[in-house]
């Protein structure tokens, strides 16, 4: 005979007061499947080369950028380099333009680089 004090309710074991609702079912926890761990490289991706991206941009500004995985900001580079330029040739205000311009082209080429960087490295590609 069971000694538990209140007894329990429809011979269930005790879950505290009457008014607490019942306990959760466990939960399964998530595991990789099996042979997964660690991610691997995918087999049908090939690594990207950020210096060919690079000099991608450097040549039309943007395209690395567009080429290594971030499509909208390609664009934004491109848009903004053209822009500026345009504005470059403005009589003195085209002054204030040339140096923005020259930022914004090494930019380009820069994110391009990392871009690229990073978008082997989400696919297991050290470069």
């Amino acid at each position: 005979m069971n000694n538990t004090y209140p007894p329990p309710w429809n011979n269930q074991p005790s879950h505290g007061p009457p008014w607490a609702p019942p306990p959760l079912p466990p939960q399964r926890q998530w595991a990789p499947p099996a042979g997964s761990w660690p991610p691997r490289a995918y087999p049908h991706v090939r690594p990207r080369n950020p210096a060919l991206y690079a000099i991608a941009s450097a040549v039309i500004p943007g395209l690395g950028t567009l080429l290594g995985g971030a499509p909208g900001r390609g664009i934004v580079i491109f848009l903004v380099l053209a822009i500026t330029g345009v504005l470059r040739f403005v009589p003195l205000l085209g002054l204030l333009f040339i140096p923005l311009w020259f930022v914004g082209w090494a930019f380009g080429i820069y994110d391009a680089h990392r871009t690229t960087r990073d978008w082997n490295a989400r696919h297991g590609i050290i470069s």
